[in-house]
């Protein structure tokens, strides 16, 4: 594995951000969208969850939001320097991840850049979290569909694996993240908490206010004209 992290390939493949237009496509929290903005781009938020982009409203009150998946956002054509589906796309239901790809390519600009970063099935943090969800087949599904798109429109991709290193306070924030992914979890909660608490003391390496994990990722950067 590279010392590659989510950031650095996304500041690798957009290049210096002042003035460019950018999407965040599964906007979260925010803090893509506070980063982006603190280099200067002017953003535009996606997310189909409202407790999302209420979350992004205050964290990154600059960014234009939008309530809505990738596949029905509704964007003019050719509008973005660049598109950023940060472990969003396994999201995505399945039926809808090749039409979500292609709805992105066509919203770049010509000398636009899609990067698409997607978290794999394996690592420390992935554990922890497969009691409440285990992910396997939909992060799988997920990587298809980008091998798929990137063949079908004979794309121009840069495709490699990294480490990304999470910290967390404890076993409850991650329960916390994991459920505003994708609120339908919340149910599994208490039946799910203690395995992922007993995994959460076994696999994280101590670090000042917690505990940190690996979680191996993918990463694509494409160029549609090469």
């Amino acid at each position: 594995m590279s010392d590659l992290t989510n950031m650095k390939i996304i500041e690798e493949s957009f290049g210096p951000m002042e003035g460019k237009i950018l999407l965040d496509v599964g906007c979260g929290s925010g803090a893509l969208l506070k980063a982006l903005i603190k280099r200067g781009a002017k953003v535009h938020g996606l997310d189909p969850e409202p407790s999302a982009l209420e979350a992004s409203r205050v964290r990154a009150p600059q960014a234009h939001l939008r309530q809505a998946g990738l596949e029905d956002a509704g964007f003019q054509a050719h509008m973005f320097d660049g598109i950023v589906i940060l472990n969003s796309l396994h999201h995505v239901p399945r039926e809808h991840m090749g039409r979500a790809l292609d709805e992105a390519l066509g919203m770049l600009k010509p000398s636009g850049v899609l990067v698409v970063i997607e978290p794999l099935a394996r690592g420390d943090h992935f554990a922890v979290m497969q009691p409440l969800e285990d992910e396997t087949d939909i992060r799988a599904d997920a990587i298809s569909a980008l091998h798929a798109f990137v063949a079908r429109h004979g794309l121009n991709a840069l495709e490699r694996e990294h480490d990304q290193v999470v910290e967390l306070e404890d076993v409850d924030q991650l329960i916390r993240k994991v459920v505003a992914a994708d609120p339908s979890r919340s149910s599994a909660v208490s039946e799910a908490r203690p395995a992922m608490l007993g995994l959460f003391d076994k696999l994280g390496a101590v670090v000042p206010g917690g505990k940190k994990f690996n979680q191996p990722m993918a990463s694509w950067v494409i160029r549609p004209l090469g």
